[in-house]
């Protein structure tokens, strides 16, 4: 560039001359103060692709959680309902089954009835036994012409 073209340029535009604003030690401030800008966009970007990446796997861990508490909530149904099946199959046990119970629970009391019965019967037979043919029951003598095993109901 010439000197005259220079000297038109600093007529029109006084910044591009040399100015009080633009010396050296103002310039070595600007680069430090834009070198110190640059840092902290680096280091403000490097933060923010951590945190997209964490934001990637907070979603990948959500989309399994999302996952697991669907498969929970159709388990969840699937119990209500074999609930709902069971007190259904309950109410009609007790309707139809509950009669027979009773009537079971009646007949062995008879039968326990019936059993002391036989024991009392079989204890009599003993007395019998022990009067009338001179039975021991518990061990055999030579001159007995009567043998039998003693036995006691329980």
């Amino acid at each position: 560039m010439s000197l005259k073209f220079q000297e038109e340029m600093k007529k029109k535009n006084k910044s591009l001359g040399v100015s009080e604003a633009l010396n050296p030690k103002t310039m070595i401030e600007m680069n430090r103060t834009s070198n110190g800008i640059k840092g902290v966009i680096d280091t403000l970007k490097g933060q923010l692709a951590r945190l997209e990446m964490e934001i990637k796997i907070d979603e990948k861990g959500k989309s399994e959680f999302d996952l697991v508490i669907g498969q929970l909530e159709t388990r969840k149904r699937d119990l209500t309902k074999r609930i709902e099946m069971n007190d259904v199959w309950a109410k009609q046990y007790d309707r139809q089954i509950g009669p027979f119970e009773e009537t079971y629970d009646n007949m062995t009391g008879e039968i326990g009835k019936t059993y002391q019965n036989a024991k009392d019967g079989h204890a009599r037979g003993l007395e019998v036994l022990k009067s009338e043919f001179g039975y021991h029951p518990a061990f055999k003598r030579p001159t007995d012409t009567f043998s039998a095993t003693p036995f006691k109901p329980k």
